[in-house]
Parts: structure tokens; C-alpha cells; sequence
């Protein structure tokens, strides 16, 4: 019996190979990635396959950004640092088989050049039409410089000679189903626009199938307040478009001045501040929303009038427009089966904690909340942060009616509360003692010590929470933690801190942060076991009280998971 060759071997079974039982055995995700790479220069037909699954799907990271790096991701990981090199070896071929990349850098102290990935996929898309998802994430760069849409509408338009016409037209029509006019625009290759200035509108083509996620990021200091006229005279018919963020008041401000039909939109993101010069937030202006076939929706309002409701308003009429008519023979929770919501965001736009905003907060969460899942009693995933800062005695949240306003979610599989250290504990319980003091086990006490011990070190060190050279020592505390001395009550700031970080996000791609990246709960590092202190002592009885008779509902309380 003759043996049998890789090329005897059927496709389905070496892909499974490569694409699931090697990446189990290799210890993280570099290291799998190495290994497919010399796997791939050992004979063709792997080095086929195998850049199948390279190129695919890739991300690009420094230093600040390596907690992403995580097995199971399907995605290739490439270090800032051998961009350049990725770049040079790119070739077209495997051009064709990206289908996204996403940069997860931050040039504050680094300047991270992108130009070069930048020309190298125009170069590409004036040879071959194809569709690329490009998320770019560093913010700081693309204000200081440009976004990958702004370098293809400003170089490269692809003008199309007589003679090439038909051949030309035949190609796109071939690749993307539709035909273009005798100047093609190489941004219909991308499947993500982030416009950062009004400006750009006005340059972009009236026509892109491919685009599925419309990102605004429009700040003050780039614009006038004026739209150009071309823009407020015609519809632009966004018939793909499956995803739009509005990042700023005023990204939201342009986007209502414009004319759009978007018969397929999903997933939603607004953020608005009623400021002294800026209109109230009214639900009516957003007519061209149908927010019953959304799957996800993420709202960031703030109100500094101090005479105004408008926040309430909008929930108010969100929960209640368009209801169907009743029937004898069904629920009111059946009634709203229609609605399509799986995750719901509820943020106050930059924490303002201005006293009249936050009883607007209060009132929504305490009061309002009922109807509201009634309304959509298919939520899934449910995020809340109202106030990052400070507890403000004037607003305090009836914790037994958002309890049982959390239980109609019968579907609810996870729940975060962002700021539950900050903003509700305060509300919850007048001290932070029973968060740390209540659970006497053996367990708990060993941690105890730990705490005391760290509190007191990061005192000698002027409290500037720098472990890295903190060994234990055989010294006895007492049972409890006096949260009255300075050093204990200093160090259980630190860790509330620590542990809400994990929601920091930069203002651009609020909502797709979520989507792009995977958020954890905690490191396995020495301050997870505090973490376990918090659980034992207060949480999992705050997190049965929110749970109900669902198991299967996961609890995020200010960054430590229930």
C-alpha cells in the first residue's frame, strides 16, 4: 500500500489541521503564527493554505496593546515594529486574501507611520478591485495626519482611457456588481468610511455597495457649522449600510442636516450634549431611524440645562413609539417580540456629573427602565456608565426597582455596570467597610493581609502604585481593613480605578471597541485576588439580587465579573 501525500490529503482535513489542532498546542498566538509560517515554506500547497489563514484577518499592535493578543481570536498579529516589513513582503496575491485590518496602536509618545500601508494598498486597488474592512484605531495619528479614506479621496482616483472603457467597466462590474463612471474612486474598496471633517462628504462617491459601517468623527476645531449645498439638496441612499457611530455632538449635529435612507441599518451609535447653544435632544429628529429593527444600539447624552428633561424625553418616547396594538390573548412582553434590540448602551456623553444631568440619570434608571425592556425584551447584552467621577448625595437610585426592572430581561446574558464603584455603591450602602469587612472565611483573611501589606508599601512609595518590586512579609494585620487610614482607603481607590480601566475607551469607535475588542476582567497578576475579596464579601450577593432566577446572566461590576 502506496503512502499517502499532503496533495491525497482532502482540503477540509489540513485546513482543520492548521486552522484548529496546531494553534491548540502552540503556547499563544505569535507562536502559532510562526509555526504556520515555517509550515508554509515547506511546499506549496501548505504555503496556499496556510496564507489562507494569514492573511485573512490581521491586527496590528505595540507595547500598550499586546492584552489583545489572545488564542482563539483567528486573527494574525503583527508588532508596529515589523509593519514595514510586512508591507515590503506584501505581495498581490495575498492582497487578495485580506478581507480586514485593524490597528490597536496609540502614537502619544510613539509616532507609528502608516503611509506605507496606506500606498501599497492603493497601489493594489489600481490593479484589482477589492473589498477590505480598515479599522485604525489610533486616534492621535489619523488627527495629526490622515485616514486611510482621506489619503485614497485625495490621490487616487483611477481614470479610465476610451479604449480601456468596456474592458474597465466589465472588471468593476465583475467585482463588485455594479458600474462605475469613467473616473473610479479606489475608496469604494473599503467596506468602513471614518469621516473626521464635513468636507470630506462633499468629495466621496454618491455610490458604494461595499459600505457597511459609516463611522463620524467631526470635531469642533475642524469645520464650520455649514454643510456644502450639493449635500443638502440630494438623498444619498445608503442601501448597505449596516453600522453608523456618531462619535461627537457634532458628527450627530451634520448627520441630521443630511438627507439619508439607510433601509438596512443595524447597529447604532449617537452622542450628543445639550450644551447652552445647542438644541435639546428631541426623538423626533432621528424620524429616518427605524429603531425596531435594530440589533444594537449604544445612546451618550448629557443635558447641562438645569430646567430640562430632554434626556427622559428621549427614552420616554423610545419606549413608547409605535407600539402595536394589543391583544386580548397575548402578553405585553409577546406585544414586542417584533423589536430586534440584542445589546443597548445607556451612557451620560463624558460623564458630566452637573447635578441636574445626573437626576435625569437617576430618574431614567429608577423609574424608566420598565418600559423600556418591555419595549425590547430581547436584549442580551446590556452596558451602563452614568458617572465615572464622584457620587452625588442629590441623586439616589432606587437599587430595588432597577433590580426588578433588570429581571423582565429574561434573555439578558450579560450586564455591566461601568461605574458601579464610583456612582452606585454611594447609593447602594453608605460605606465602602462591608465591600471589604463582611466575610470572615480563611480565604478572605489571607487576602486581608495582602491588602494591608500593598496598602502600606504603596505609602512608603509616596502611593505612586508601583509593585513591581512588593514581596510579602511575614507580618499580622488585623481581621479587618480600617478603610479610615489613609493608606487602606488610598489603596481600594487604586483598585476601583484598576479595575474600571478595562472600560476606558478613546472617543473615536465608542461602540466598535466592543465589537473589535475583546474585554477582560482582570489579569492574573496580584491584584485578581482582590477581586475574589469583593466577590465573597459584597458582590455575589448584589449580583444574586440583579439575577434573579436567571443563571445565566454574567455580572460585570466596575471591571470584576459575578
Amino acid at each position: 500500500m502506496g503512502s499517502l501525500s499532503l496533495q491525497g490529503l482532502p482540503l477540509e482535513l489540513l485546513q482543520n489541521i492548521f486552522n484548529h489542532q496546531l494553534e491548540q498546542i502552540s503556547s499563544d498566538p505569535i507562536n502559532h503564527q510562526s509555526s504556520l509560517i515555517a509550515l508554509a515554506s515547506t511546499s506549496r500547497l501548505l504555503n496556499s493554505i496556510v496564507n489562507i489563514k494569514l492573511y485573512s484577518d490581521i491586527t496590528i499592535y505595540d507595547d500598550d496593546n499586546y492584552s489583545i493578543v489572545e488564542k482563539g481570536q483567528n486573527r494574525t498579529f503583527i508588532h508596529i515594529k515589523k509593519l514595514a516589513k510586512f508591507v515590503e513582503y506584501l505581495t498581490i496575491g495575498n492582497f487578495h486574501k485580506i478581507n480586514s485590518i485593524h490597528i490597536h496602536c496609540k502614537s502619544n509618545f510613539n509616532k507609528f507611520e502608516y503611509i506605507g500601508l496606506y500606498s501599497k494598498l492603493s497601489y493594489f486597488w489600481s490593479k484589482y478591485h477589492h473589498c477590505i474592512e480598515f479599522i485604525n484605531f489610533d486616534i492621535d495619528n489619523i488627527r495629526k495626519n490622515q485616514t486611510l479614506l482621506q489619503y485614497l479621496s485625495t490621490n487616487c482616483y483611477q481614470v479610465v482611457e476610451e479604449n480601456d472603457e468596456v474592458e474597465a467597466a466589465y472588471q468593476l462590474q465583475e467585482s463588485f456588481g455594479f458600474e462605475f463612471d469613467k473616473v473610479v474612486n479606489r475608496v469604494v474598496n473599503l467596506s468602513n468610511w471614518s469621516i473626521l471633517n464635513v468636507e470630506e462628504l462633499s468629495t466621496l462617491p454618491l455610490t458604494n455597495p461595499n459600505l457597511k459601517t459609516l463611522d463620524f468623527f467631526i470635531e469642533a476645531g475642524f469645520v464650520n457649522e455649514t454643510l456644502p449645498g450639493n449635500l443638502l439638496q440630494q438623498q444619498l441612499v445608503l442601501s448597505n449600510l449596516q453600522s453608523l457611530n456618531l462619535n461627537t455632538t457634532l458628527s450627530t449635529q451634520y448627520f441630521l442636516m443630511l438627507n439619508l435612507k439607510m433601509p438596512n441599518l443595524s447597529k447604532l451609535s449617537i452622542s450628543y450634549s445639550h450644551t447652552f447653544n445647542r438644541p435639546a435632544i428631541n426623538f423626533d429628529d432621528y424620524h429616518m431611524i427605524n429603531f425596531d429593527k435594530l440589533t444594537d444600539l449604544e445612546l451618550k447624552f448629557n443635558c447641562l440645562h438645569s430646567d430640562c428633561t430632554c434626556i427622559n424625553g428621549f427614552y420616554h418616547a423610545l419606549s413608547t413609539h409605535c407600539i402595536p396594538p394589543s391583544s386580548s390573548s397575548s402578553s405585553s412582553s409577546s406585544q414586542h417580540n417584533y423589536t430586534k434590540l440584542k445589546n443597548l448602551s445607556i451612557i451620560n456623553y463624558n460623564s458630566k456629573n452637573q447635578v441636574s444631568n445626573l437626576q435625569q440619570y437617576t430618574f431614567l434608571m429608577s423609574n424608566q427602565l420598565d418600559s423600556l425592556f418591555l419595549k425590547f425584551p430581547n436584549i442580551r447584552y446590556l452596558y451602563l456608565n452614568v458617572n465615572e467621577f464622584i457620587k452625588n448625595d442629590q441623586c439616589k437610585i432606587n437599587w430595588l426597582k432597577f433590580t426588578k426592572s433588570i429581571q423582565l430581561l429574561e434573555n439578558l446574558r450579560s450586564l455591566t455596570i461601568a461605574d458601579f464603584f464610583k456612582w452606585w455603591i454611594p447609593t447602594i450602602q453608605s460605606t465602602r467597610n462591608s465591600l471589604v469587612n463582611t466575610c470572615s472565611c480563611f480565604k478572605c483573611h489571607s487576602i486581608k493581609q495582602t491588602f494591608q501589606q500593598m496598602a502600606s508599601y504603596d505609602e512608603k512609595n509616596n502611593y505612586t502604585h508601583n509593585f513591581t518590586n512588593f514581596v510579602p512579609e511575614d507580618i499580622e494585620y488585623g481581621p479587618s481593613i480600617d478603610l479610615v487610614k489613609k493608606c487602606n482607603s488610598k489603596f481600594l481607590s487604586y483598585l476601583f480605578t484598576r479595575y474600571q480601566s478595562q472600560f476606558y475607551q478613546s472617543i473615536i469607535y465608542s461602540m466598535s471597541t466592543f465589537y473589535y475588542r475583546k474585554q477582560c476582567s482582570g489579569n492574573n497578576d496580584v491584584f485578581t485576588q482582590f477581586q475574589e475579596l469583593l466577590r465573597h464579601n459584597q458582590l455575589n450577593l448584589f449580583a444574586s439580587k440583579l439575577k434573579g432566577k436567571n443563571n445565566k446572566l454574567i455580572v460585570n461590576l466596575g471591571g470584576v465579573l459575578v
